[in-house]
Formats: structure tokens, sequence, C-alpha cells
């Protein structure tokens, strides 16, 4: 670490929001970001990361680490933060931080709910899944899962608040008025910022080289 208060570059490219902040010890810096009709990442990521150095009058050597989204998501979109966060870390010799699109849903969520279940659609009713407690600490692993009225009916229907970006699919495969349901559609960078400090101190780095990403 270059100081005592680390500059983190956050990356979320994972959704049409193509979103770029720094953040210094965990407190948001600069951001830009701008939802499109169709994805531009490969446009606007490396112009959206100068403009955020620029805004904050730092240089690229000045960041500590950079932090993307591992997803689910856009395959394309996560490839291209993937590729330039992986080059800036290898040039730079920083490291890289992940965290995947279930828990950066969940983050900017307030709901006293038991428990918070973050959704993504793969494909008709089969929706990638995670639970959360009421302090939103993963519970289970990530996994594919086909979603119908039976989906969660191991915990309690009145303490379930589920977040999606397919909110009206996940009402009618699901068929239970008791939950509280939460639209997701796009991600932010912001998101990252309170997860990828945590990360940073704790030391949980991405392998440059070896790191996959979940489609």
């Amino acid at each position: 670490m270059k100081n005592n208060f680390p500059f983190i570059l956050n990356i979320e490219t994972s959704t049409k929001n193509c979103s770029v902040n720094i953040s210094k010890n965990g407190k948001l810096l600069c951001l830009v970001e701008e939802i499109k009709k169709e994805y531009e990442h490969i446009k606007k990521l490396h112009l959206f990361i100068k403009y955020v150095l620029d805004l904050s009058k730092l240089s690229i050597k000045n960041i500590d680490a950079i932090c993307i989204n591992k997803g689910p998501g856009s395959y394309i979109g996560l490839r291209i933060g993937s590729t330039s966060a992986k080059g800036f870390c290898y040039s730079l010799n920083i490291p890289l931080i992940s965290i995947d699109s279930l828990t950066l849903m969940i983050q900017n969520i307030f709901c006293k709910k038991k428990y918070i279940i973050s959704t993504i659609k793969y494909k008709e009713d089969i929706f990638y899944t995670a639970i959360f407690n009421k302090y939103k600490k993963n519970i289970n692993k990530i996994k594919k899962k086909k979603i119908n009225k039976y989906s969660f009916n191991n915990l309690s229907s009145n303490n379930i608040c589920i977040i999606s970006n397919n909110i009206e699919i996940m009402k009618n495969l699901l068929n239970n008025n008791k939950y509280i349901y939460i639209q997701q559609s796009y991600l932010s960078s912001t998101m990252m910022i309170k997860k990828s400090i945590e990360n940073f101190k704790k030391k949980k780095f991405e392998n440059i080289k070896n790191s996959d990403l979940i489609y």
C-alpha cells in the first residue's frame, strides 16, 4: 500500500451502466457513470477511468488496488472490465479485488427482513441466486436455481426480501405475496466501495493470471 488511506479504482461493467469511481479509504472520491440503451463499455471505460483520475487530481500510479464485478452479468461487459483491470494491475503491480453481482445488488438496499435473496435471470425460469442474512452476510453459495412457488419454502415467508433484475418474472414464478420484492435493474460502482475496502484490508485478492469470472 502506498499510503494509509488507500485509493481504490472500482469498475462496474456487468449491466448497461458503465460505472467507474475512485474511493479513498472506503469513501467515495469521484464517480463517472452512464446508462445507455446498448453496451458501450468498450468505447467508454478507459475514457471514464481518465475522467475520474483527472477529476480526483490523481495519476493511475496513485491507485492502490482495482476492484471489478466478477459476474454474473453481460459476458462482454464483464470481459472488458476484467481485461482492463488486469492490465492495469499487472503493469502497476497492484492487487485485483473482485465482488460478485449478487452481493453488489444488496449493498444499497435497506431491508429489515431476516433473509435477503438476490437473483439474476439466467434463462426462462432459471436464476442465479444467493441468500444473505439481515446483516448482508452470504449464507450460501451462488447457484443456478429453477424458480417456482416452492423455491424458498424452507425459509419463513414473512421474513424474505427478493431483489431481482427481473422482478415481475420472479413475482409470477414465486406467487407469494408475503415476500417483499425490489427491482434492481442496473448496478453501480458505488455498490463496490464498502466491500472493496473490506477485501483490501483483509488482503482478499485475485490471482491476476488465473482469476476467472462467473457468467
